[in-house]
């Protein structure tokens, strides 16, 4: 006989530890804060092991609490996805995607008209979220982050390298050229949260001394920027993997080729072979047919890192 803790007190210790709030927890499970803190004197008297300290006004766990909750959620995304697979009804059809939003609209969603036409039996929903995989709770079978994640049953590989280029609309170019570096100065930079010191860096690479830079034009997301480049409101500094589709049915052209800015990766995850079903594998392989077939990118990224 296995010596296990009541269910229930396992998912409301594991999300206490998790969110680091019993309040949190509560919210997320659609209990009481009560009956989360009922939950886990639960769990502690079946351990007889005290798994949080108090930290002035804080309650944290300990470190063996940590390491516990650590293994109960790794053990707890096995039994969701065993029931998750053994409660489909034959040909379930669902295939659920979790990317950042810029990336879902400018490289994802052009290419699925392809992964329809090859698997019309697959319905795939795309949420866009630029929350920590760890946090989030609906479910996925795929998610996109530009950097590395770790989740249990799952592997996360390197889907497309990339780098970032001024990108403009061909109607800013005609009406004030971009031939040298110099031409930029009378131009407007368009800013994004994520692109924090990108332009200073490139403006700098470029030779642009601080007294002849543009104005700047400020935005908060960098769907946002590059809808106001497609515009023609001005340059904006973006990768290059977001803006193949814009640049392939000429809605933005890049007038310089150098210097490139490297940034991270757009990184895929998605469950380990044995744990994935036929929906994921199919979306996966086709994901990296679309990858392999796409531009290359082949900047000199030497001496811009």
């Amino acid at each position: 006989m296995r010596r296990l803790p009541p269910l229930n007190s396992v998912r409301a210790f594991e999300a206490a530890v998790r969110l680091r709030s019993f309040t949190a927890a509560a919210s997320e499970l659609g209990v009481t804060q009560g009956a989360i803190s009922r939950q886990i004197k639960i769990i502690e008297g079946f351990l007889c092991v005290d798994l949080f300290r108090r930290v002035g006004r804080d309650i944290m766990p300990t470190l063996r609490a940590s390491e516990y909750a650590m293994e109960l959620r790794a053990s707890l995304d096995r039994i969701g996805l065993a029931t998750d697979q053994i409660a489909e009804p034959a040909g379930a059809r669902l295939l659920r995607v979790n990317s950042a939003q810029t990336f879902a609209t400018r490289w994802l969603i052009p290419r699925l008209a392809s992964f329809h036409s090859q698997h019309g039996n697959i319905d795939v929903r795309i949420v866009t979220s630029s929350s920590p995989i760890d946090v989030l709770t609906d479910p996925f079978d795929v998610a996109f982050r530009r950097y590395a994640m770790h989740f249990p049953g799952y592997v996360c590989k390197v889907a497309l390298e990339d780098y970032c280029l001024p990108a403009c609309s061909p109607d800013v170019l005609a009406g004030n050229p971009l031939e040298t570096f110099a031409d930029i100065a009378r131009h407007t930079l368009l800013c994004h949260s994520s692109s924090a010191g990108l332009w200073d860096r490139w403006l700098a690479i470029a030779g642009i001394p601080s007294d002849k830079q543009p104005r700047r034009l400020r935005f908060d997301k960098l769907y946002v920027a590059l809808q106001a480049a497609n515009d023609g409101l001005g340059v904006v500094l973006a990768p290059m993997q977001v803006l193949t589709n814009d640049i392939a049915r000429g809605r933005l052209v890049t007038p310089f080729l150098q210097p490139a800015i490297p940034c991270h990766p757009v990184e895929i995850l998605h469950p380990s072979r044995q744990n994935a079903n036929q929906r994921t594998r199919a979306f996966v392989t086709w994901f990296f047919e679309q990858a392999s077939a796409g531009p290359q990118l082949a900047a000199d990224l030497s001496g811009y890192a």
